[in-house]
């Protein structure tokens, strides 16, 4: 599916809200009575498609309306030089993957994404705190078994317990291989639950 920019949006917005005033966006001339934009109906769908791009563009609708740069794929030869050399958390992770790419300008994934595609995968799950009012992620059986674990913390900053997920080498290796996939979204059936 194709992503589209903010100003890409903003500005079919405004051709449709033109279009929908009966004015032709493209000379500024309001159109006679008896053409397909004056029609009530016309109208009325223009301004529903205007509202649409509206609501994406005011976030509620879930469309990429942004205009960073979307991750790409890791070439094999950068995965290649993965070496596990001992259990840390998925941003560590993330920068020891990257790290032979670092001067392409390949842009990394984020931890968020990959802990989506972990949800989905039947690894993770959220988990809700309402003494903190936080969500947090914990790992599934399916999850521990592949190897991620919680450990527990202390913020002494902010006086609170707080806990990490751990990935051990099995997990690591599992998140190497499969890093394409998750940067497109391919979620793999045997894990899914």
């Amino acid at each position: 599916m194709r992503s589209f920019k903010k100003s890409e949006i903003t500005e079919a917005r405004a051709f449709t809200e033109k279009l929908a005033e009966g004015i032709n966006p493209l000379t500024g001339a309001i159109e006679n009575e008896d053409t397909l934009l004056n029609h009530p109906e016309v109208i009325r769908k223009m301004f529903l498609i205007k509202d649409i791009l509206t609501a994406v563009l005011e976030n509620s609708l879930s469309a990429k309306t942004s205009d960073r740069k979307a991750p790409e794929e890791l070439p094999e030869e950068a995965l290649a030089k993965f070496e596990f050399d001992k259990p840390k958390s998925l941003t560590k992770l993330l920068e020891q993957i990257y790290a032979p790419v670092k001067e392409s300008g390949i842009k990394q994934i984020t931890a968020v994404s990959v802990n989506r595609w972990l949800i989905a995968s039947g690894l993770l799950e959220e988990i809700s705190d309402p003494s903190t009012n936080r969500k947090d992620k914990q790992p599934t059986a399916a999850g521990e078994s592949l190897g991620i674990s919680m450990t527990k913390g202390f913020d002494r900053r902010n006086s609170r317990e707080y806990y990490s997920l751990i990935y051990n080498e099995s997990a690591q290796m599992f998140i190497v291989e499969n890093i394409n996939r998750i940067i497109n979204g391919e979620v793999p059936e045997s894990k899914a639950a």
